[in-house]
């Protein structure tokens, strides 16, 4: 769940110190897209199976607009990189 969705006002006061600390605050952390993510993958012969929530991915749980989005992605990386804008997540 992304700082956004726990916090709509989006104030760190209100986030738990293992959130802060461990995604926002941590000297090593570099976020990347899954897309991104899965090009470094590949060489290893990892590649993406499914989202490990399935009912975060389906699409009767979004919004008519949001299922118009996702229903002319046919490409599974590219439409979980679109749900995880839908969702603003911002963490896998």
């Amino acid at each position: 769940m992304s700082a956004t969705t726990r916090n709509p006002a989006g104030g760190v006061e209100d986030m738990d110190n293992s959130f802060l600390l461990h995604d926002l605050l941590e000297v090593e952390n570099h976020p990347v897209y899954l897309d991104d993510f899965l090009t470094r993958a590949r060489p290893a012969g990892l590649r993406f199976v499914l989202e490990a929530s399935v009912a975060v991915s389906r699409e009767e749980n979004f919004s008519p607009d949001a299922q118009r989005q996702l229903a002319g992605i046919a490409d599974t990386v590219a439409r979980e990189r679109r749900i995880d804008f839908i969702l603003n997540r911002s963490f896998r």
